[in-house]
Formats: C-alpha cells, sequence, structure tokens
C-alpha cells in the first residue's frame, strides 16, 4: 500500500509543467489532507482552501456571496425588472428578514442559512400580528432569490422550501352600498370625499386614482382614460352621475384631480389603505 502511494504521489507530482501554479495547488492540497486528518477541516476552511485552489488554477475567484449580498443583490435585480411597487414589496421583507437575522449569520456565506432561521422569521412576524396573507407573502418572496441560488449551485437546498405557508382565514368580503357610500363621503374631507366616489363608481384602485391627472378626465363626453398599474391595460369608463357632479364643482383644472394625496402610496400607516380605515372607523 506504502509503495503504491508512493507511486501515485509521484505522478501527481509530474503533472503540469512543474511550475509555480502547481507547486502552490499541491501545497493547498497537502494542507487540506493535513486538516482532514486532524478533524480541522470544516465548511469554512474547505470553502477557502477551494477558492485558493481555483484562483492558482484559473486566477479567479469562487463566486461565494454573503447572504446579505446574494439577497441585496436579487432585489437590485427585481428593481430593473419588476414594477416599482412590487419590488418595493419586496425590498421591505428583504430588509425585514435582514433586520431578523444576528450580523454574523447576515455576513456568513449563503448556505449557512437554515429551515430554522426561515421559519422562526415567518413565526415572529406572525407574532407581531401580520395578516396571515402577508406572513406567506414574505415566506414566498424567501423562496424567490434562494431558489435562484440553488439553480445557479450556490446551495444544494432552499431552506424555504421545508417552510410551510401558514392557513389563511377566509374571510367573505362585503359590498358597499349606496348609503355607505354617503356616510363616507359625509366622514371624509378634501380630496378623499372624491376619491371614494371614484372609487366607488369606477371600480378602479386606489392607487391607480390618486394618479390620475385632469387630462384624463373628459367632463364633455363623460369619460375617465387611465392605464392600470397592475394590468398596463388602457381602460375608458363612463363618469357616474355623482362622480361627475364632484368634479365639476371644484372645477376642470390641470394637473393632478387629488393633489393633497397624489403620491400616497396604498401600505402603511399613513398609506391610503390606513386613511382609509380612519374614515371608515369615523
Amino acid at each position: 500500500a506504502i509503495s503504491i502511494a508512493s507511486e501515485m504521489e509521484l505522478a501527481s507530482r509530474r503533472v503540469g509543467d512543474g511550475g509555480e501554479s502547481d507547486r502552490r495547488i499541491l501545497a493547498i492540497l497537502e494542507e487540506a489532507t493535513e486538516k482532514a486528518l486532524r478533524h480541522r477541516l470544516n465548511t469554512d476552511v474547505a470553502r477557502d482552501l477551494l477558492n485558493r485552489i481555483l484562483e492558482c488554477s484559473t486566477g479567479v475567484k469562487l463566486f461565494d456571496p454573503t447572504l446579505e449580498e446574494w439577497f441585496r443583490g436579487w432585489v437590485a435585480d427585481k428593481k430593473k425588472s419588476r414594477a416599482e411597487k412590487t419590488a418595493i414589496r419586496y425590498e421591505g421583507v428583504i430588509d425585514s428578514f435582514l433586520d431578523f437575522l444576528t450580523l454574523a449569520k447576515r455576513r456568513a456565506p449563503l448556505g449557512a442559512l437554515t429551515i430554522e432561521d426561515v421559519r422562526s422569521y415567518r413565526d415572529k412576524i406572525s407574532r407581531e400580528g401580520r395578516a396571515d396573507a402577508t406572513v406567506n407573502f414574505a415566506v414566498k418572496t424567501l423562496h424567490a432569490p434562494l431558489n435562484a441560488a440553488r439553480k445557479q449551485g450556490l446551495i444544494v437546498h432552499n431552506p424555504a422550501e421545508g417552510v410551510d405557508l401558514v392557513a389563511v382565514k377566509v374571510e367573505e368580503k362585503g359590498v358597499f352600498s349606496p348609503e355607505d357610500v354617503r356616510k363616507l363621503v359625509g366622514a371624509a374631507e378634501g380630496d378623499w370625499k372624491g376619491l371614494i366616489l371614484g372609487g366607488y363608481y369606477t371600480g378602479a384602485r386606489l392607487g391607480d386614482l390618486v394618479a390620475l391627472n385632469w387630462s384624463a378626465i373628459d367632463l364633455t363626453e363623460g369619460l375617465v382614460e387611465f392605464v392600470q398599474s397592475k394590468t398596463g391595460r388602457r381602460v375608458n369608463i363612463p363618469l357616474h352621475g355623482e362622480f361627475r357632479l364632484w368634479l365639476e364643482s371644484i372645477g376642470e383644472q390641470s394637473g393632478s384631480v387629488f393633489p393633497s394625496l397624489a403620491g400616497t402610496t396604498s401600505s402603511g400607516r399613513s398609506g391610503l389603505s390606513g386613511q382609509f380605515k380612519k374614515i371608515l372607523t369615523k
């Protein structure tokens, strides 16, 4: 056995041109063997050794981003390929998840992330009172960058795949009656009066309505035309009498139809949804 091993060692040393690069690679392999025999070869040491061998052989280092580097890079890429609001939602989840992790974990290699890390994050935001759908959106968001890393060979398994989604309580949504709308308009102030009428009588999303300019309104023909932010479709909707009366009451102008609300996002405590809840409570 010793004789055969000696012949194998001599053969390995004859590989290549015997230059400095070859000698450095063999030295790294000998170092790896020594550490393994002394039970000092862990994941981080093995990654460092392989990185040094790759650099000696090809001149480039192994692509091995930290957990934070990978997630931040994924978000930056989504900002280029997704709608702005969708990218903002992704970024919010990633920021929240990274804040949840320890600094050591964020700086660790991507493969250091475990199923328990993702599960603990899911349970934390659920305990904080987040809606079930919001919790599931967060888990699904984490699944995407980890799945991309698995496809690129950076990790073997996607830890988010082992985390179950929470059961969503199905609630039947009601429909506002004309009387409800009158009460809401009466409780609202300023541009919110027109926004409530516009939402009820056009069916448009609040985000699309607050982005409306007077150029989209044709009072003569009684039409409103805009592009839906979610679908990208251009729609042309007849103006209902109640909404049209409100528009006529303030007089046709230029710029935003709802100037005090223009640019306000839908989510968040001070967002459109939060403001509308306050009107409902009132």
